[in-house]
């Protein structure tokens, strides 16, 4: 299909009649009429019922009119794109922890959509591990990771800081008072825990089968905002970013327990595919990450 044979539809639609359409493009009549019907019949369909002035679309005229506008947005962002190759522009998808979403980064998407207001940031929550996969199928572009230092050889990886990690409780839990809690201590209790794949509850669950802990039950939540609410009404012990409860903590809403197992090394990285051209809106991205999250 001819770009402009579908602007030229778009704008009849737009214009409401091929009249005002040939006027706003500089178009003769006849000019507008033919790149229709060459568009009728490469698609081998009515686009248009032409009822007196007026061009009322059909069903396959609806159909090709969404589909359209995708076409040609995806055509003006690759010629803007192609004609300023410096300047940050075009689609940036990012994978990002709950957690570091709603503490972190509001600020620092703010000023990168500010600065660079060409760019369509997306943001995406997942896991860490299915950002591993979607970075190596190219689905991502970029992604923020809250887990141990990563290893893996196909991506380039930034350590920004460290995030601690606390076992959290209410006020009224039994544990709540504990001088010191062992892994141990963790036997029979309710646990309030992250979905599965999580990076961070991995490694909680790995800790558990290294102790031969058995805990009273799991209960898995997706959402950090809702495991923190369960926590502070004392349904169980949670594990989370001392980061992510930090106003809880403040108001003594959530207690963190004196833990002396073993040490939790999660760290925020920032990690990109080693393959990954690096465009002028991912380098800008990783750029500015640097200047604001490292060691912060």
């Amino acid at each position: 299909m001819d770009l402009k044979n579908l602007t030229t539809f778009v704008t009849i639609i737009h214009t409401g009649s091929f009249t005002a359409a040939a006027q706003h493009l500089g178009y003769a009549q006849s000019t507008i009429t033919g790149q229709i019907k060459v568009l009728e019949e490469s698609l081998q369909t009515c686009l248009f019922e032409r009822i007196g002035r007026q061009a009322k679309l059909t069903t396959s005229g609806k159909i090709l009119y969404r589909h359209a506008l995708a076409l040609l947005n995806i055509a003006k962002q690759a010629e803007t794109e192609v004609k300023n190759p410096d300047t940050p522009n075009g689609q940036l998808l990012i994978g990002a922890p709950e957690s570091l979403c709603a503490e972190i980064l509001p600020a620092l998407v703010k000023e990168y959509c500010q600065t660079y207001p060409q760019v369509d940031l997306q943001l995406r929550f997942d896991t860490c591990q299915n950002f591993r996969n979607a970075l190596r199928k190219g689905t991502l572009d970029i992604a923020l990771f809250l887990d141990e230092p990563l290893q893996d050889r196909d991506l380039i990886v930034y350590q920004l800081f460290p995030e601690p990690m606390s076992l959290l409780v209410s006020p009224e839990h039994p544990l709540s008072h504990a001088g010191t809690v062992l892994p141990k201590d963790l036997s029979g209790q309710a646990l309030l825990l992250t979905e599965p794949g999580c990076s961070y509850r991995l490694l909680f669950e790995g800790m558990l089968r290294q102790y031969q802990i058995t805990p009273h039950s799991i209960l898995e939540i997706s959402s950090i905002e809702v495991i923190r609410q369960f926590a502070v009404h004392g349904l169980g012990i949670t594990f989370l970013s001392q980061r992510a409860v930090a106003r809880e903590l403040l108001s003594g809403s959530l207690i963190a327990l004196s833990w002396q197992g073993p040490i939790f090394n999660i760290q925020a990285q920032l990690a990109y595919h080693r393959d990954k051209w690096l465009s002028p809106a991912l380098q800008a991205f990783v750029d500015l990450c640097h200047k604001r999250l490292y060691k912060m």
